[in-house]
């Protein structure tokens, strides 16, 4: 009896040593882990299907990081190595250029240097000035020439010469008729008539290329020529 009673006493102490363990792991009996409740510690859900960690997943500090040799070996190592090959030639041509546009900054500063050893700007704004100041004689000029426009047409410009003989008994041709107009026909005619014994002159007037009075042939060839070298003609 007491061998029978001992075997019951182990095993309801195994019975009861069991249950702590169940109650403990949460699993039923003869069952494993349910879905999403179970995670090892230290591990994420990355790590527990054999990823690489991600920066969320709860990995230690310790992950492996990409190395930059296992990149340059993979499908990106002709690209990078291409890319850094422009990079360093675009560099060389920088500094190519650079050294080019100095040289020719000198030459043209040395080109453009104005005798008072002012630079390009300095020699610019001097001839600017100069610009300036022509263009303002020059309306001066234009003015005063408006001016004399106006005036020159109140000028006398056409002057002719006639000589005659009026008298039978006198030669050499003493007498004439002298005319005197400007551009728009107005002016005088002034007639000299000599003879053995005295010499009369007489002035008339023209106006608009007509002479005040009657004229007389002499008169009339004289105006007409001096008309026509007012004219330009």
């Amino acid at each position: 009896m007491s061998g029978g009673r001992r075997a019951a006493v182990r095993e309801s102490s195994t019975e009861a040593g069991a249950r702590p363990a169940v109650a403990r792991s949460g699993w039923a009996a003869g069952s494993g882990p349910r879905p999403g409740r179970y995670r090892p510690q230290g591990q994420g859900p990355a790590q527990s299907r054999g990823m690489p960690p991600l920066l969320d997943s709860g990995g230690t500090p310790e992950d492996p990081v990409p190395d930059l040799s296992a990149l340059l070996e993979g499908p990106l190592g002709p690209l990078v190595l291409l890319l850094a090959a422009a990079v360093l030639l675009l560099l060389v041509v920088v500094a190519l250029l650079a050294r080019q546009v100095g040289g020719l900054r000198r030459r043209v500063d040395a080109i453009t240097r104005g005798a008072d050893g002012r630079d390009l700007a300095g020699v610019l704004e001097a001839h600017l000035d100069k610009v300036f100041a022509v263009s303002h004689r020059q309306d001066a000029v234009e003015d005063r020439a408006k001016v004399l426009e106006r005036t020159q047409r109140r000028t006398v410009q056409g002057v002719a010469l006639v000589r005659f003989n009026p008298y039978e008994d006198t030669g050499g041709n003493q007498s004439f008729v002298l005319a005197a107009v400007d551009p728009d026909g107005n002016g005088a005619i002034l007639t000299s008539l000599h003879a053995r014994n005295q010499t009369r002159l007489y002035g008339k007037a023209v106006t608009g290329g007509v002479i005040d009075g009657q004229g007389s042939a002499e008169e009339d060839e004289a105006l007409r020529l001096a008309l026509a070298r007012a004219a330009g003609r």
